[in-house]
């Protein structure tokens, strides 16, 4: 079987000295069914929920015994406790293979979906690099590609580019963007203290700037990208003769991340982009505003993009903020829209620092 393959294996248990692999999801279940077991699947650790009371309604649990609830169970934006509990009650793992579906419990695959996919598994090894099998694909099979998440085997198992160098240049680590970019963001603030008459005028305009700067001009660049820029594959139609080329372009950009989620150094924001869009932006709020307003805002902006970066990888790992963080009803609320995002519907709820722009550009979670 290729790596990357999704094809149906026999039905197999495998015991270990540390736990229990099982083959499927079907396998589980049967064992549920012939043993009496209280057994859930999320992600690929098989958890014993057997006396367990769960704080929420109990007929959650009991009514999916034996089921794949991992969508269901990451789109309530669990907290950390949450799935520190599940690790401590997992007796095993589902075997999974690298480029796999992962489970979706909102949207099965219609007939046509699974005759595309079983394409695409025929033309992708994970093993290989990702970008030339994606310029060999039609335009049916790379949406269908990126549409749905698949499994990858750790943080930093994929590779986008043939050329090694290349692809590790491309990988961004958001430890460093922070060292570059608050530097940045203290010299506008210091540009903008320059400019301003006295101490209690700065702190009033750079207050009132930086905000706006972080919680309206950011999200509304964010929201943008987002959806018109990094999710191309949206105004593709199935009769577009597309350049392979461009596939891989839109892929490499962002698209690669809907596929392979938990890939953590490919998904912070690139410094480069940073500095062209950043640096056209800021000399447009100069034009628009005087220095001691421009230049906090600038600021704003910026910091704006570091705390973007780092929710966004909260949202998909758990030492990457404050555990309390991860336990607040924004947080929560924001990393469900985000998993429904790449779940449920890869055309709404763009917005990741907030759904201020997805309401308001019509782009809201459907109901």
């Amino acid at each position: 079987r290729r790596v990357g393959a999704c094809a149906t294996v026999e039905p197999l248990v495998v015991h270990t000295k540390m736990a229990t692999m099982w083959e499927s999801v079907s396998d589980v279940s049967a064992a549920c069914k012939r043993e009496g077991k209280k057994l859930v699947i999320i992600n690929d650790m098989v958890v014993d929920v057997a006396g367990f009371k769960h704080p929420g309604p109990q007929n959650l649990v009991t009514d999916n015994v034996g089921n794949d609830i991992s969508s269901l169970f990451i789109d309530q934006g669990h907290s950390k406790y949450a799935w520190d509990l599940c690790r401590k009650r997992q007796i095993g793992k589902i075997r999974t293979s690298p480029g796999s579906l992962l489970n979706n419990s909102y949207t099965a695959l219609s007939r046509e979906e699974a005759v595309l996919h079983a394409r695409v598994d025929q033309k992708i090894d994970c093993s290989k690099p990702l970008l030339p099998q994606v310029e060999a694909l039609t335009v049916p099979e790379f949406r269908a590609f990126v549409s749905r998440p698949r499994y990858a085997d750790g943080e930093d198992s994929i590779r986008l580019h043939a050329d090694i160098s290349i692809d590790s240049a491309r990988k961004v680590r958001y430890e460093d963007n922070v060292k570059v970019i608050s530097p940045a963001v203290l010299v506008f603030l210091i540009l903008g203290f320059s400019a301003s008459t006295s101490a209690a005028e700065f702190a009033v305009k750079a207050s009132m700037c930086g905000l706006i700067g972080v919680c309206l001009v950011w999200t509304l660049v964010e929201y943008y990208f987002h959806r018109f820029v990094l999710h191309k594959e949206l105004t593709l139609s199935d009769r577009n003769d597309v350049d392979g080329a461009y596939l891989a372009k839109i892929f490499s950009s962002h698209l690669h991340h809907h596929v392979f989620m938990n890939q953590r150094l490919r998904i912070a924001i690139p410094v480069r982009v940073f500095v062209y869009v950043g640096g056209p932006l800021a000399g447009a709020i100069r034009l628009i505003l005087p220095a001691v307003m421009a230049w906090p805002m600038v600021a704003g902006v910026l910091a704006g993009g570091l705390l973007y970066d780092a929710l966004h990888l909260a949202f998909h790992f758990d030492d990457v903020l404050p555990s309390w963080v991860y336990s607040t009803q924004y947080f929560i609320m924001m990393k469900s829209a985000h998993m429904r995002h790449h779940f449920r519907d890869n055309q709404r709820e763009f917005g990741v620092s907030t759904s201020l722009w997805d309401t308001v550009c019509g782009t809201p979670r459907r109901q």
